[in-house]
């Protein structure tokens, strides 16, 4: 094979190495930004580093010298900046969590243990409100801080219209909302509250919910249940089997036909369904119907489900957000209102 040209060797020097290592360090940005501390062609690095300084000796022994030192810095600059940007990564993006309670008691100290556990791997970060003093935060800006929302709450005054109009409004920015527990029965006055979350805790004074009568719902404490996974597919429940729980249990809670099942119980003091998925504008929303107080809050499927439920609504609205156009800038601050 004919050996390359002198001149060749210098132009493949200036140029060539250049976009060869530059194509290598975007390589290894690429891999480093995944979340990983410790560059993964670190190796490779100083192999290829080894290679140009022998490729740059030889060029350097070369006879036309006017242009090679500056070929062979901007070589060994690329290099150098490479192996920075391998070792270097930024810290992974934290899943951003409000938590929203009022209206209603439930156990402090349990519910602390068990978002302290949401939080204790770093990769979720959570802050809390209270409502109906901070109710003015459920508007579209909402959507630009935090990726999901636990409604824990179950404020019960009143929901005005124009509050009504601003909720809306969130959910179709695109929030992944979980409504957990007696959440179900939150806002008595607007019956179609229920449209939120796929189901609702009907009261004597609202049982026509969608346009029929619906039986009233009832509630009772410390019932055993064994809780059945109907989709041992779905990211929520993957891997999951049927378990046993101590909590207060629902019955005759309206569930609407087209929400999705994903968990249920055959004990007949409670309502089949248990948990499920609803669409609310361009907000996945998770149902839970579990969630009173310690002998649920303790109980490892439920900490595994109510987890992998702020994973899998988070992705999703994240993915929702990059099909829709850019949500307006916000100035205002995180709150953190307990």
């Amino acid at each position: 094979m004919m050996s390359l040209s002198k001149t060749w060797k210098r132009t493949w020097a200036a140029t060539g190495i250049s976009a060869a290592l530059l194509t290598f360090s975007v390589g290894l940005i690429t891999f480093t930004n995944c979340g990983k501390s410790e560059p993964i062609f670190a190796g490779e690095t100083r192999q290829l580093e080894k290679t140009v300084n022998q490729i740059l000796s030889s060029n350097n022994n070369e006879t036309t010298p006017n242009k090679t030192s500056d070929d062979n810095a901007t070589a060994r600059s690329i290099v150098s900046n490479a192996a920075l940007d391998a070792t270097v990564s930024p810290a992974p993006q934290k899943i951003r969590v409000l938590f929203i309670v009022g209206g209603h008691d439930y156990d402090k100290q349990s519910m602390e243990r068990l978002l302290a556990w949401l939080s204790e791997s770093d990769e979720i970060k959570i802050d809390r409100t209270h409502l109906p003093e901070n109710r003015s935060l459920l508007s579209p800006e909402l959507a630009k801080r935090y990726d999901c929302l636990i409604r824990y709450d179950q404020d019960q005054p009143t929901l005005s219209d124009e509050e009504m109009q601003s909720l809306n409004a969130l959910y179709e920015a695109g929030i992944g909302v979980i409504a957990l527990h007696h959440h179900i029965g939150a806002y008595s006055n607007r019956p179609d509250f229920w449209k939120t979350m796929g189901g609702y805790y009907v009261r004597e004074g609202n049982k026509t919910v969608t346009g029929k009568d619906v039986p009233v719902s009832s509630w009772i404490d410390d019932v055993p249940m064994t809780i059945h996974i109907e989709n041992p597919l779905h990211p929520i429940t993957k891997g999951m089997s049927d378990f046993d729980v101590v909590d207060e249990a629902y019955d005759n809670v309206y569930v609407d036909e087209k929400a999705t099942i994903l968990l249920s119980t055959d004990e007949p003091k409670a309502s089949p369904p248990v948990a499920w998925l609803w669409e609310n504008g361009n907000s996945p929303v998770f149902t839970f119907l579990l969630g009173h107080g310690p002998s649920a809050f303790e109980n490892p499927d439920f900490r595994q489900i109510l987890r992998n439920a702020i994973f899998y609504l988070s992705m999703e609205t994240n993915n929702r957000r990059a099909s829709m156009e850019s949500l307006p800038e916000t100035d205002q601050q995180d709150q953190n209102l307990y």
